[in-house]
């Protein structure tokens, strides 16, 4: 009993220890930025809503109009059972709140990879590789829906897999799936494709199994309970399900083409799996060394054409391959995972099911880029699973190469009194150096020797891999996705005050989005989305038709606000409602910028650090000179 409890008490310090890691790495950035993350104006508008007039439900118009950031109340309720527990101002509770409970995530996974393959060692492993995995920090450590998403997604789906073996887990699983529908969209979307994957891999390898009605009268309530509550509480979702088909197909045709899709899947069910059996029974053996290989020169030929070519404005800097070295070798243990899978039983078709058709889906949003579905998004759903794979590459390798068998000549004797000669047992661990006697009871036997170097070696490899990932995943994510258009430090965070305080909300500001839309979260109207030509022409007079509002679009711009992140990685913002992530920012040139110091501009305020890497300008437009000038 004493070794289970230390065993226990092992297990409980280690998740604790690396959901405490996790929660570091996601809340870091809320001590460094006073913004952090594009929409966090957005939220904050929200929250306060929700905050001070105690509203349930209060949509909001935003630059995103699939995105009903509103209408999904969990991430709103938690903030305000918050706010009345502690009295936290709203700015920190965006900033510190979000983070910890995206670690949420990391003892789930722990219980999930234990489950499936029945190792504590492989679900503390893939909770760690879920902790440091630079998307999952990146996208969990911003205020946003999706961080409860996550959360009750993957919640939903360790107590599917425990309903497996008790139905008494119907109960939370029911809970859990409604907190999910009204928690994110996009994460409900993934957790559908997800669980009818599961479900219809169990049935094509095992048959008519057990549970397969009650899971199937599940995934039609909770399929059908979405739908609903979109049509019914989210009118801008109509958008979200007519933009996976680019618009062509009107939302309830979409709907019907979804239900159309599972009851032929259903109906065709029988017929597959007697294939799929036959494929299943394929034994196709490959060395740990090998598919760890061919796992690393596969990401390294996406990183290169990441380098060389770029998808759809997406390219990383050549210092990208140095930033990744750690998240790439962490994918080639989910390879030998993936190889290894086969030796996990019932862990291997829920894996299996749980990636393959959000692999599917990934193809379908790559090749049809529909605006909704985008693919690098998939990547922070798919890595959650894909964490487990990796806890199984670690555990195979280290047990693989942990034990080395040799063969070598043994002798072996038994005193007289036994009567018989004694018989070799294969497999034995060497403790001690065996005894030699005469050649009389000499044989050549396979003997299992510890290789206590190869357990240290890995040891030591394995820390090293944590410890750079803890210094490399917010520069790594920044050589994919310019981290600077999310935020905005306390020194910038100046010029917003500054306006705040003395700006007139009859004016726009013209400004980026991070800092956009925030000021309209106060009150202020901003052009971030309309405004090009006042960025990167040299001239005012070229930008006229901006500074005007664009016929009533938005009201004359007023204010100016260009800080070091827009001067320096340029303006994000523009045309964000129709291309949402895509378009590339505006840069502005030495003479674009230098206008700004000139009439019909003028300089209201100046902030910066001492060393002048971080500043910020708030201009004044002088509409009696534009006036004058006409």
């Amino acid at each position: 009993m004493k070794k289970i409890n230390k065993t226990s008490i092992s297990i409980f310090v280690s998740i604790l220890l690396i959901t405490l890691l996790g929660i570091f790495l996601r809340i870091l950035p809320s001590y460094s930025y006073s913004i952090w993350g594009v929409d966090y104006g957005i939220y904050y508008a929200l929250t306060t809503a929700f905050v001070n007039l105690g509203l349930i439900f209060h949509p909001l118009p935003s630059i995103w109009g699939s995105s009903g950031y509103g209408n999904f109340p969990m991430f709103y309720w938690t903030m305000i059972f918050i706010h009345d527990l502690t009295n936290l101002s709203v700015n920190l509770l965006l900033l510190k709140v979000p983070p910890i409970f995206a670690g949420l995530t990391i003892p789930i996974i722990y219980f999930i990879g234990k489950k499936l393959t029945n190792s504590y060692v492989i679900g503390i492993i893939s909770a760690l590789f879920l902790a440091i995995n630079p998307m999952e920090v990146f996208e969990t450590s911003m205020v946003g829906l999706l961080v409860f998403g996550h959360l009750f997604l993957l919640l939903s789906i360790l107590f599917f897999i425990y309903s497996r073996d008790n139905k008494y887990f119907y109960l939370p699983l029911i809970l859990s799936s409604f907190s999910l529908i009204l928690s994110h969209h996009l994460s409900t979307y993934m957790y559908i494709i997800s669980i009818f994957g599961i479900i219809y891999l169990t049935r094509l390898i095992k048959g008519n199994y057990n549970n397969y009605k009650y899971e199937l009268i599940y995934f039609l309530a909770f399929t059908a309970a979405t739908f609903s509550y979109w049509l019914i509480m989210v009118p801008s979702m109509y958008s979200f399900i007519e933009q996976g088909f680019l618009g062509i197909i009107p939302w309830y045709g979409v709907i019907a083409i979804f239900y159309i899709i599972i009851l032929f899947l259903l109906y065709i069910v029988g017929f597959l799996e007697k294939y799929v059996k036959k494929i299943s029974h394929i034994n196709i053996e490959i060395k740990n060394s090998y598919s760890f290989l061919l796992t690393l020169l596969l990401v390294f030929s996406i990183f290169i054409l990441l380098i060389t070519i770029g998808i759809k404005g997406i390219r990383i800097q050549p210092i990208g391959i140095i930033y990744s070295i750690p998240f790439i070798i962490t994918i080639g243990f989910i390879g030998v995972g993936i190889n290894k899978i086969k030796n996990y039983g019932e862990g291997e078709i829920i894996l299996f099911g749980w990636i393959s058709l959000l692999s599917f889906s990934l193809i379908y949003s790559t090749i049809t880029w529909n605006g909704v579905l985008i693919p690098y998004r998939y990547l922070e759903y798919l890595f959650e699973p894909f964490s487990i794979f990796g806890g199984i590459g670690v555990y195979e390798i280290y047990r693989s190469f942990s034990i080395k068998k040799i063969g070598e000549e043994r002798y072996y004797y038994l005193p007289p009194d036994i009567g018989a000669k004694g018989s070799l047992i294969s497999g034995e661990i060497r403790s001690a150096p065996p005894i030699y006697f005469s050649n009389q009871y000499k044989k050549r036997v396979l003997v299992k020797v510890e290789k206590g170097d190869f357990k240290v070696f890995f040891a030591i490899f394995l820390i090293v891999i944590v410890m750079v990932s803890l210094v490399t995943a917010y520069p790594f994510i920044n050589q994919v996705s310019e981290v600077s258009q999310n935020y905005v430090t306390p020194v910038m965070m100046s010029g917003i005050i500054w306006i705040e305080k003395n700006g007139n909300k009859n004016y726009s500001v013209a400004t980026d989005a991070v800092d956009g839309l925030y000021l309209e979260a106060l009150g202020f109207n901003s052009t971030f989305e309309y405004t090009y030509y006042l960025w990167n022409s040299s001239s005012w007079k070229d930008a006229i038709y901006e500074l005007e509002g664009l016929n009533g679009t938005y009201p004359r711009v007023g204010y100016v606000l260009i800080n070091s992140n827009m001067y320096n990685n340029g303006v994000y913002g523009y045309q964000l409602s129709t291309h949402p992530s895509y378009d590339p920012p505006i840069y502005m040139s030495n003479s674009s910028f230098n206008k700004f110091f000139k009439e019909p501009f003028q300089v209201a305020y100046y902030n910066s650090t001492a060393d002048k890497s971080q500043w910020v300008y708030v201009f004044i437009v002088n509409w009696t000179f534009i006036e004058s000038s006409r």
